[in-house]
């Protein structure tokens, strides 16, 4: 028995994109499942599909997502608490395909916040 079931998800983001490193048009496709359903298991994702899969399944809690996006936790590995800056900028660049060394040259990469890191005030980090 299943112990949380979540079912009628509309857009279930999987993430799988099956091919290893993700590079240039892969990373503007989200790989999805329509009408999705997730199964948990001690904490433990043990089922993600259809809706059309689950009909036999039963969970001792059942959450119905009504047609909302689920989607994993998306974290980045680290963190700074301050810091000067943004590099948002950079995303598309990404997305295209730049190598980061080719970010570096146009002035981008950490180079670019470490150093507005160090013209900034106290009163602008704070």
């Amino acid at each position: 028995m299943i112990d949380t079931l979540l079912i009628n998800i509309g857009q279930l983001l999987t993430m799988d994109h099956k091919d290893g490193l993700l590079r240039k048009d892969v990373l503007n496709t989200l790989p999805m499942i329509e009408n999705g359903a997730i199964g948990i298991i001690d904490g433990v994702i043990t089922f993600v599909g259809k809706m059309e899969d689950v009909k036999e399944m039963l969970a001792k809690e059942i959450i119905d997502c009504k047609g909302k996006m689920v989607s994993p936790g998306l974290v980045d590995p680290h963190t700074h608490l301050v810091f000067g800056g943004s590099r948002e900028n950079e995303i598309e660049l990404k997305l295209k395909g730049v190598p980061y060394l080719e970010i570096l040259k146009q002035g981008g990469g950490i180079l670019s916040t470490v150093r507005a890191t160090r013209v900034a005030s106290k009163e602008e980090l704070t």
